[in-house]
Parts: C-alpha cells; structure tokens; sequence
C-alpha cells in the first residue's frame, strides 16, 4: 500500500526538530573551545579568614567582569612558606604571585618577577607609609600593596589596667600589669608555636632591642645562634600566658582558637595579627549566649612589646606583583586582574560581614589608605583607625634570605622554649 505525501511530511518534521534540539543542547553543554579563554594563573596569599570562600569570590567577580580569561587560583595555604615542601610559594609557577614582602628581594635576586609594568598606575599617597616602604626595592616599585599585618596587644577595654596597657612601651611594663604568678585564665594567649612565626617574632624583639634594620641586621645571619638576650624577650612573653597554653602544638593548628579563647574571657590579654579578631567576632555572633561573649566595642588595642630598650614595631605587607616572564595578552590580564582585586568595592566585599555566611568582619587590614576612612567598613569593625595608627608607623624589614633565616631562628627558639618552660630560666 503506498503511502501519502502528507503522511510522510509530520513525521519528518518531528524527526527534524529532534534533531535540531539535540544538536542545540549538544551545543550547550560540550566541552567549551580550548582557544575560546586564556587562562591567568594567581597565587593569592592564603592565610586569611574563611579563604577559601574569599578565592571563590575573587574568580567569579573577575571572570564575570573578564569572560575571556579563566582563572586559575592556586591554594598554597598548606605550605606557603616551607621551601622543603613542593606547594611553597617560590616552587609554584604563575602569572601573578600575591607575596609577603619577607619573600620579595628573594624573587627579585632570582629575576623571578618584573618591575611594575607602566599601565599600573601606582601612587604613593594612595598606600600606607609601611605600605610603600615595602613594595619598593631601590626606588623601582615591584609590587601593588594589598593587604598589611604585625602583631598587636588586644585587651578589653573596660580593664582595671587599660590607661596604662595603651601606654605600655616595654616587656617590664606587660610583666608588671599581668603579674609573674597571675591566676589561670588571666594570662596572655599568644601563640608561641612554629618555626617562622617564632622568628618573626624574635625579629620583633631585635628591633625593640636595636631600633632600626642597620643595626638589626648584624645580628640575624643564618650562621650565628640567637642571642641570648632576645631569646630571653620571648621566654618572658611565653611565661605570661598560662600554663601549656601558648606552647601548644594542638592549639596552634586550630584555626582561630586563641580569638574564640578571648571571645569567652578566657584571657586577659591577646597577641596577634588583627585578623585574629575575625574568629573572637564569629564566636560572639555565632556561638555565644545572650551577652555572654565580648564584642569588638568592648576591645581595645596597643602595640606589642617584646624588650625592654624601646617600642619599635615591625610589620609585614603582601604584595601583588607579576612574573618576568609575563608578556602580551597575558600581561595585560595579569594588570587587569591586580587592578580588579585592588579595587576598594572588592576590597570591601573581602572585610565587611557576610549575612548569608554568618561570618564577621575578617579584620584584615587593607594596604589602600583610603579604607580607613569607609563609613561602612568603620561601623562594623570599629578598631580600624587604632590599628591603622600603630600599623603605619612599623618598619616593614625587607631583605635575602630572611624566610630562611627567621626559619633557622625560629626553630633554635622553639628548642629552647622547650627546655627553659620545663625548668627555671638557667
């Protein structure tokens, strides 16, 4: 029997539309095209509050403002600092490198990276003094400051001592306020644990003791031990926390546990960077009772003494800068990326709350001065212009070899740390 014409007509036309739609949803969801992006590899200074929720930030905002370029955001938290593990920032191979500028004149020596290409436009006014100090070697700029730390003195401020706790200049004084057999839970919580952390903090000590990197300097080479004396600083400091409570191996690898300590009253006094302030204001928001918890109206701040001679703090400053062999397209996505991230819209997205997170302001202290002047950023993390005052002042040490050498000290310290907290000072 044959067939109509018209029979044979919708069945074709169904039979051609699948195959229309098939083809359109083969379109959407194939593998996209290898030359349709290029790819911008970053690394991003790790040791953040909530990190990686701010890396996934930074690659959505910037692939959605860029779509084609795709970034690849490389997560060296683990061992960002180490040159025995193979994720150590100066192992790592990309486009951009977020650096602490304990790590810059190494990467300039190596001709790791390139001075600050001319389409960045960098001026100094628009950083803070440290800031600038920094990023500089010579007077060739190699890096776009991004964020700054050091180490701070937290305290409430509706303590018996806190007049004479903002004034504090010396070891002696910190001693006397908190008092050599003070009661358990009225000690210091500082974290005196880990090899670079203990160098940067004898570093700081040094610089109490001698006042400025020319006369520091001869006193940290890798081929000398500790002197005894700031050895000695750091004994001190460890004595005024409470028992097996800042020499912990345990507490120092729990993220934010001195902060949550304080949060609770669980200490009179914290030392750290001011991001440690992130974890005290995510335990008040999220896990405290009624007004159980302090909040950041309640905390005062000082600089940190760790000698007896003279107050001079140091500080740190993570620089954006960019690999030399960066070149063409690459290079123009390497300023554009540098130049997203420094924005103060994106800034701020990194240090205000996050409502749909929970997660209080991080406390990180933004290298752009004119933060420090945001309505916004100020109602919710009030202690800003305070830190920024100490903050400034610092003296950001910049020099070869010093991540390898702070390590070198820092694990002799620790040695002796060990031995002099189990007997008397010999």
């Amino acid at each position: 029997m044959k067939t109509k014409s018209h029979d044979l007509i919708l069945p074709g036309l169904l039979l051609l539309f699948l195959a229309l739609q098939v083809t359109a949803w083969a379109q959407a969801f194939k593998e996209p095209d290898a030359n349709c992006c290029r790819t911008l590899r970053v690394v991003l200074y790790p040791f953040l509050p909530a990190h990686g929720d701010y890396f996934f930030q930074v690659q959505h905002d910037f692939e959605a403002a860029n779509p084609r370029v795709k970034l690849q955001i490389l997560d060296l938290s683990a061992n960002y600092y180490d040159p025995k593990k193979a994720d150590y920032v100066g192992a790592s191979v990309a486009d951009v490198y977020e650096l602490d500028s304990i790590l810059l004149a190494d990467f300039i020596s190596q001709n790791r990276i390139q001075p600050l290409p001319q389409k960045i436009p960098i001026r100094s006014q628009d950083y803070l003094k440290n800031a600038q100090s920094a990023a500089t070697w010579g007077t060739v700029w190699y890096g776009v400051p991004h964020w700054v730390c050091g180490y701070f003195l937290f305290f409430r401020s509706d303590d018996p001592n806190a007049d004479k706790l903002r004034n504090v200049k010396d070891l002696a004084g910190l001693e006397k306020i908190v008092g050599a057999n003070h009661q358990v839970g009225e000690g210091v919580l500082v974290d005196m644990m880990g090899k670079l952390s203990l160098g940067e903090m004898y570093l700081a000590a040094a610089f109490d003791r001698y006042s400025d990197w020319d006369h520091v300097r001869p006193h940290l080479q890798p081929d000398q031990n500790p002197e005894e004396e700031i050895e000695s600083d750091l004994w001190r400091l460890s004595r005024l926390s409470d028992a097996n409570f800042g020499r912990s191996s345990r507490y120092h690898y729990a993220d934010g546990f001195y902060g949550r300590q304080f949060a609770h009253g669980h200490g009179r006094l914290l030392v750290g960077y001011s991001e440690g302030l992130s974890p005290l204001l995510d335990e008040e928001k999220n896990a405290c009772q009624s007004n159980e918890c302090m909040n950041s109206a309640m905390i005062d701040v000082a600089a940190l003494p760790l000698d007896d001679h003279a107050l001079h703090p140091i500080s740190w400053v993570d620089l954006l800068t960019i690999d030399k062999n960066c070149t063409g397209d690459k290079l123009n996505d390497a300023i554009a990326f540098i130049d997203f991230i420094n924005r103060e819209d994106e800034m701020l997205k990194a240090l205000m709350p996050d409502n749909n997170t929970s997660r209080s302001a991080r406390y990180l202290l933004p290298a752009k001065a004119s933060l420090y002047a945001n309505t916004n950023l100020l109602n919710a993390a009030p202690l800003y212009p305070k830190l920024r005052g100490i903050i400034e002042d610092s003296f950001p040490p910049v020099g070869t070899n010093m991540n390898a050498t702070l390590r070198i000290y820092g694990a002799t310290v620790d040695s002796f740390l060990s031995a002099t907290n189990k007997s008397p000072r010999p």
